[in-house]
């Protein structure tokens, strides 16, 4: 699986970490511009289903409304309570440690 980035307005960017390497939390914190929280799973066991990680702030900094991401997020098995708000993105769980 490759790693993506999909922004509020519904752009979806293939994404790499630096220097093909795993990423970093300063990458990723840099990429959601703030720090990182992860969406719950009901399938987080399984190694094919990736990290899917947003600002930890996003509401309280009132960042827009992420339908394309929340939308495929739940495709992939997450539990939202609630629409997902910033940039959205999807970690292949080989890319991250």
């Amino acid at each position: 699986m490759k790693s993506y980035l999909i922004t509020p307005e519904g752009k979806k960017t293939y994404i790499k970490p630096h220097k093909d390497k795993k990423w970093t939390v300063e990458e990723l914190q840099f990429l959601l511009d703030g720090y990182i929280e992860p969406v719950p799973s009901e399938t987080d066991t399984e190694d094919n289903q990736p990290y899917v990680l947003v600002n930890e702030d996003g509401y309280n900094l009132r960042l827009p409304v992420n339908s394309v991401g929340s939308l495929m997020a739940m495709t992939v098995g997450k539990s939202i309570a609630r629409v997902l708000v910033g940039n959205v993105l999807f970690i292949d769980k080989k890319e991250f440690s």
